[in-house]
């Protein structure tokens, strides 16, 4: 498997092109690539045909998609809140194939009303990967992954919801050279395609785990038989000075993605936003719906913790295979927002852990990426797609 990648920002859409399709064909030699993935900032939302055409001409591709977005990320940067565009490229190895989609609105509200994801978006028996971009005002992201993951289940989705659109219509869709405003766009990969996950979701827990004992739908009564209320200031009152601070900006609730493991590590947690509390009853609220019997633990978040989450879990995730390549969905709410004064705190991760790596993506209002077995919409999360082969070697000694 041999995967290029390039970004370009700051010149005119002409110049743009010709540099990332022309560094990527130079790193693919005379193999036309299986499958491009492009990446056009918001700024070029108008010129969307333009640039799936051009790509799609220059490098002959069998199957190619994109997305507009916030922000794209190239090898060796991250390109936030200005004119770039980004490509990735993949030549696949034998018996690989690479199949891209694009499903509108109403034939999505179609699928889930038939619970027929399976037949419409390419699934096989043989659990593979999805790539899903999407159209934020017109997928219900949500309903699309629980269905993947009831009728395909070992199937993982990796992708993001377009980031930087003000309003239905605006976002851009790509799929094999042809542009849409609405629904998803996609590529199924087979088995034979090796993609190892990593979804850094940059928390840290605090206090102890929780079983929810009184819950109705997002809306969480009782932990553990107390009031959450009473529960988050007892926590509160055992912190340390450091974890006070986090917690004023914010607290989180994770979500065990299986309830029976004896104790609980990284990774093991889904992360949901507190939304709001009622001081009278002592109720919360969470951004997902929650049931009787989950165990719970709240986390917060900041920029030491996230970095430590994403080195661990790349770290944790390279065997004795070097990855061929990466897509890197991260979310819109990190860069300097999360990282003060590190524009590329994401991508320079990834280039130090794994040296000249060929990566690309975009900053999402939304990220997907498998946890436990389960596909999963995130926010401020890093779900980075990491790309195999059979045949690929061991990584060099750094």
């Amino acid at each position: 498997m041999l995967c290029a990648a390039a970004s370009a920002s700051r010149q005119p859409l002409p110049d743009l092109l010709t540099t990332i399709t022309t560094q990527v064909r130079s790193e693919l030699g005379e193999a036309a690539p299986d499958l491009a993935v492009v990446f056009l900032s918001n700024h070029f939302e108008d010129e969307a045909a333009q640039i799936a055409e051009e790509v799609a001409a220059r490098l002959q591709c069998q199957a190619q998609i994109g997305c507009s977005g916030e922000g794209v990320i190239g090898p060796s940067r991250e390109h936030r809140q200005e004119p770039a565009l980004a490509l990735w490229a993949a030549c696949l190895s034998a018996g690989a194939r690479a199949s891209s989609f694009n499903v509108d609105a109403s034939t999505l509200a179609l699928i889930a009303e038939e619970r027929s994801w399976r037949e419409h978006l390419g699934l096989t028996e043989e659990p593979g990967t999805l790539i899903l971009l999407a159209d934020p005002f017109t997928t219900d992201i949500g309903g699309l992954l629980a269905g993947i993951n009831d009728t395909a289940p070992g199937w993982s989705v990796f992708g993001g919801m377009v980031s930087g659109a003000e309003a239905p219509g605006q976002a851009a869709l790509i799929a094999n050279g042809s542009t849409y405003r609405d629904g998803i766009v996609g590529v199924a990969l087979n088995d034979r395609v090796l993609v190892n996950p990593v979804v850094s979701q940059g928390c840290r827990p605090i206090g102890k785990p929780y079983i929810v004992t009184k819950a109705d739908r997002r809306i969480i009564y009782q932990l553990g038989g107390q009031n959450p209320l009473r529960v988050l200031e007892q926590i509160f009152e055992a912190a340390t000075p450091e974890e006070r601070s986090l917690m004023r900006q914010g607290v989180l609730v994770g979500q065990a993605i299986k309830e029976t493991q004896p104790e609980f590590r990284r990774g093991d947690f889904l992360i949901r936003h507190l939304h709001n509390a009622h001081p009278g009853s002592g109720a919360i609220g969470v951004s997902d719906a929650m049931r009787v019997g989950v165990t719970v633990q709240f986390h917060v978040r900041d920029a030491a913790s996230a970095d430590e989450d994403l080195r661990a879990l790349v770290n944790g995730s390279q065997g004795p295979e070097r990855p061929s390549g990466a897509l890197l969905f991260s979310g819109n709410g990190r860069g300097t927002r999360l990282f003060p004064g590190l524009e590329s705190h994401d991508v320079g991760v990834l280039r130090e852990l794994v040296p000249d790596l060929p990566v690309a993506g975009f900053t999402c209002a939304g990220e997907l990426g498998p946890l436990g077995g389960k596909n999963f919409i995130h926010g401020q999360t890093a779900s980075i797609a990491f790309f195999r082969s059979r045949n690929d070697g061991p990584i060099p000694a750094s």
